[in-house]
């Protein structure tokens, strides 16, 4: 009977194609969601291949320097007793290389620092290790917009069981001003500024260089009058200028790429303290990747006939007396005193940078407090040399009324310098980094200006 009629037949057969078009609508919702899926993941896969040659060029110049060379990826690193690239620069450097390698390589992860068993750090090492770091994430940041896959990372900071070393943290991770004792008055930090430019850089009328000077001397200044009556004149002002200037110049003209170059200052200040016993730590550091001091000299042996000389005279009359050095350890250090300079052959004015710096620094900043471990102190690390120049061993002014660096107790640039202030490294680092810690007191500055 519902045959004949038709009407039911003509529903069935309506309700089946609903079905049909329904299941096959599933299908093809499901197929494409699939095919969708499998796309993205190819996408996915195909950035990753693309990223292993997308590199920062900072972090590609490490590489093709071999300072990766069979490092493991990790995602917390842990990091020596002794964090100090001055003190115990192989273990540090390791460190160091370790975290810059495994930020690089890892995608949407949380990279560990540990300062756990950490019982000393120094500036100077965190001032590396943080701008390798923000060189890659930068990039990264840049490659991000372009991409599917996050790959930027979280940095957590464990801080360590020492007061002391937390305190210095706090540049790296502001969070653990909360955690420093709220009874602890010495050397509290205060202000940190970090500049990043090159040769190629400008904004508007002022350079980044220039600006860069005039906000490190101002900033300086500044903690001059927090912790004294005493501030800098004009004169010194434009001198002090001038002098971070050609240091950054220097950086500059050794750096590989467009001539980046790095620089951070960071204050640290007593609270609460009668302003004659109240000390301002006050610290300066320079870094370029590209030439080493030692390379520079090298790679302009031709034009420098005369320099080279000299600087092969004094450097075999050394190395025959100690065999603690080698020939790049006393070029570097050589390259300090007054006068040498691998640009000299174009500019008979160069060659006093470093040591305006030197100068500059220590007679406003040369206090020294050896119950508190205060040492004013200027590094420079460069290929395989370490130096270091403190009161002990600062500068002398030689017959000919040149300033000279000896590092030995005869303050004779033909003797071997003391082990302790010139050092042979076993990696080499490529680059150089200048790192200057003075202390700013005002009864040392009265003795000095009153």
């Amino acid at each position: 009977m519902y045959y004949k009629d038709g009407k039911y037949k003509s529903k069935l057969n309506s309700l089946a194609e609903s079905r049909r078009r329904r299941n096959q609508k599933r299908k093809s919702k499901f197929y494409n969601t699939e095919k969708q899926q499998k796309y993205v993941k190819h996408l996915i896969g195909a950035e990753r291949r693309i990223l292993k040659t997308k590199k920062s060029p900072a972090y590609k110049f490490l590489s093709e320097n071999e300072v990766f060379e069979k490092l493991e990826i990790q995602k917390t690193i842990f990091f020596p007793k002794v964090f100090s690239i001055t003190e115990n620069y192989e273990e540090s450097i390791s460190k160091i290389y370790t975290a810059v390698y495994s930020y690089d390589a890892l995608y949407n992860e949380t990279v560990r620092l540990s300062f756990k068993k950490c019982k000393k750090v120094q500036m100077i090492s965190l001032f590396l290790l943080e701008n390798l770091l923000l060189e890659v994430f930068e990039y990264k940041q840049k490659l991000q917009p372009k991409l599917r896959l996050k790959i930027t990372n979280q940095i957590e900071v464990i801080k360590s069981e020492n007061n002391e070393v937390n305190k210095r943290l706090c540049i790296i991770d502001n969070k653990l001003l909360f955690d420093i004792d709220i009874d602890d008055k010495e050397l509290i930090p205060v202000l940190k500024r970090r500049y990043v430019g090159q040769r190629t850089s400008k904004s508007y009328v002022e350079s980044r260089k220039k600006r860069t000077t005039r906000n490190i001397v101002q900033f300086f200044n500044k903690q001059i009058r927090n912790c004294s009556k005493f501030e800098l004149t004009e004169l010194g002002i434009n001198n002090l200028e001038g002098i971070i200037s050609e240091t950054i110049d220097n950086s500059e003209q050794h750096s590989f790429f467009r001539g980046e170059w790095f620089v951070c200052a960071y204050f640290f200040e007593d609270k609460d303290m009668e302003i004659g016993d109240k000390v301002v730590e006050a610290q300066l550091h320079f870094l370029n990747l590209g030439s080493t001091i030692f390379k520079s000299f090298e790679e302009r042996k031709v034009e420098n006939i005369e320099m080279f000389s000299f600087l092969d005279e004094v450097s075999d009359e050394i190395l025959s007396k100690s065999s603690k050095f080698d020939k790049e350890n006393i070029v570097t250090l050589l390259s300090l005193n007054e006068g040498v300079s691998s640009l000299r052959y174009e500019d008979e004015g160069r060659g006093t940078g470093t040591i305006k710096l030197l100068r500059a620094f220590f007679e406003i900043g040369d206090h020294e407090d050896k119950e508190r471990g205060l040492h004013p102190k200027m590094a420079i690390i460069s290929g395989k040399t370490l130096i270091n120049i403190d009161n002990k061993y600062k500068y002398v002014v030689s017959d000919n009324g040149k300033i000279i660096i000896p590092l030995n107790d005869s303050n004779d640039v033909y003797s071997p310098p003391n082990t302790s202030h010139l050092k042979k490294l076993e990696k080499h680092f490529p680059g150089t980094i200048i790192s200057l810690r003075v202390y700013l007191n005002e009864n040392n500055l009265k003795t000095k200006f009153s």
